[in-house]
């Protein structure tokens, strides 16, 4: 029990300020001598100053020695068979990870960037690509647009539209490409163009349907997947 007059020790109003973050902690007397820190947080964030300011590392002149020394000394961690990312399994799901990602240094600035537009073009044009971008193909693209009215067959809708192979595109050409046997899909395909614009199968309109791109999607989905002849 104090004297009379005397305030207890914990009704005394003794402030210290945190030497991090500078909040005001009330304190008994006793501590008043031995507080810096207002919480386990502060003083780890103190002790991780005070290392970094007495590592040799911030020597430069230590730094300098240390880089001479490994200059030229290959690292054990990162070379040869120690390297993870050269094992086929590592490479492996890597290759999985990064599907579907933009590229780090394109991004999105290649998207819609097709053909010769694109950096990674190489100069090869699958066949089937050369016969749909003729001039011939537009315009049995357009004939059936016309007989069709410009609607879907399916929903009756219009807007944006596609013309449909009723019997698939991958056939007659196989069709194609088994008539005209002598000449390779790889090496001659500019003849194998010019010599789809006389193929009657190719352009024949009995054999297109327009459809809006719903409704072709789901005759996608139950279609055979097409091939393509580089």
């Amino acid at each position: 029990m104090g004297r009379i007059g005397q305030i207890a020790w914990n009704k005394q109003q003794n402030f210290k300020s945190c030497e991090i973050c500078g909040a005001n902690i009330r304190l008994p007397n006793n501590r008043m001598n031995t507080f810096r820190f207002c919480s386990k947080l502060c003083r780890n964030k103190w002790q991780v100053s005070m290392m970094r300011e007495c590592s040799p590392m911030r020597n430069p002149e230590t730094r300098k020695k240390l880089s001479q020394a490994k200059m030229g000394v290959p690292n054990p961690k990162i070379r040869g068979e120690n390297n993870g990312s050269k094992q086929l399994e590592a490479r492996r799901k890597i290759s999985l990870a990064a599907k579907g990602r933009p590229h780090p240094e394109l991004g999105n600035r290649m998207r819609g960037r097709k053909g010769v537009l694109h950096p990674c073009w190489k100069g090869l044009v699958p066949l089937n690509a050369m016969i749909r971008t003729t001039p011939k193909y537009k315009e049995w693209r357009k004939a059936v647009f016309e007989r069709d009215g410009f609607k879907c067959q399916e929903c009756g809708k219009n807007g944006t539209l596609e013309a449909h192979h009723i019997k698939p595109f991958i056939h007659l050409l196989s069709e194609f490409l088994r008539d005209f046997s002598p000449f390779s899909p790889q090496e001659d395909k500019m003849i194998l163009s010019m010599l789809a614009q006389r193929y009657h199968g190719f352009w024949d309109t009995r054999n297109g349907k327009t459809l809006c791109i719903p409704c072709h999607k789901k005759t996608r989905e139950t279609a055979p997947r097409s091939l393509t002849f580089a």
